[in-house]
């Protein structure tokens, strides 16, 4: 039987070649795979990194945009303060009238009218608008403004 356990032996040596090509196909294939997740991995962690990134440049652009927004309404307060005690001070001493303080404080001018003269006629109402009726108003015969109903 020496011709069967050379048979034998070729038969196991042609399969053991076969699993070592196979394991080394495997192996290719398995490497090629890792190589691909370990791209993947690493495109990943650039990505979020890059998200990390935004994220933190748009919290500091919030941040910021916050701070100075707060910072322009104190500012704006103090103004607001500063030209409230002045028109006061103008007033109590007499430099100022109740006019110049609405011109400077935007109010209505027909709510000044009505609350201050009572001696006005209206001479022509010049239309509707949205804020209500116009009017040509003439204070005391003499003056002539405009002003609406509010």
């Amino acid at each position: 039987m020496p011709g069967t356990s050379a048979l034998l032996n070729d038969t196991l040596d042609k399969f053991i070649s076969q699993l070592n090509s196979e394991a080394q196909g495997n192996r290719r294939r398995t490497e090629g795979r890792s190589s691909r997740t370990k791209s993947w991995i690493l495109k990943s962690f650039t990505l979020y990194k890059e998200q990390e990134a935004v994220v933190a440049m748009l919290s500091i652009r919030s941040v910021a945009s916050f701070l100075c927004s707060t910072k322009f309404s104190l500012i704006w307060l103090k103004w607001l303060k500063v030209e409230l005690a002045r028109l006061l001070l103008q007033v109590l001493l007499g430099t100022s009238t109740e006019e110049d303080i609405a011109d400077t404080l935007g109010l209505k001018q027909g709510s000044i009218i009505t609350s201050k003269h009572t001696n006005y006629e209206i001479v022509k109402v010049l239309g509707e608008g949205g804020f209500g009726a116009v009017f040509k108003v003439k204070i005391q015969g003499r003056e002539e403004v405009l002003c609406y109903e509010g």
